[in-house]
C-alpha cells in the first residue's frame, strides 16, 4: 500500500514537472519585502496616533500619569482582613470534619 502511494506521488510529480508547474510551495509565509512593508505601515499608523495626541494637548509630550500607591497602613488593613478570612475558612473547615 505504501509503495503504491509513493509511486503515485512520483507519477504526479513527474507529470507536474512535464507541464512546467513548480513544486507546491508552503503557504502562509510572508516574504521579507512584505514583512518590511507591514512594519512600515504599522509604524506610520502609530506615528499618526502620537501626532494626534500631541495635537490634542498643547503640543508637548506629557508625562504619564503617576500610579497611586497603597499606604503601609492600607496594606496592613488588607493583610489583616485576608488573615481573618483565612482563619474563618479554616475554623469552618475544622468544625465540618
Amino acid at each position: 500500500m505504501e509503495r503504491a502511494r509513493i509511486a503515485a506521488a512520483a507519477r504526479w510529480a513527474k507529470a507536474r514537472a512535464a507541464k512546467g508547474e513548480a513544486a507546491a510551495k508552503k503557504s502562509g509565509r510572508f516574504s521579507a519585502a512584505h514583512r518590511a512593508a507591514l512594519a512600515a505601515a504599522q509604524q506610520a499608523r502609530w506615528a499618526k496616533v502620537r501626532a494626534a495626541k500631541l495635537k490634542a494637548g498643547n503640543g508637548e509630550q506629557t508625562e504619564p500619569k503617576k500610579r497611586r500607591q497603597v499606604s503601609a497602613a492600607g496594606r496592613a488593613r488588607i493583610a489583616a482582613a485576608a488573615k481573618a478570612r483565612w482563619a474563618k475558612f479554616r475554623a469552618e473547615r475544622q468544625s465540618g470534619q
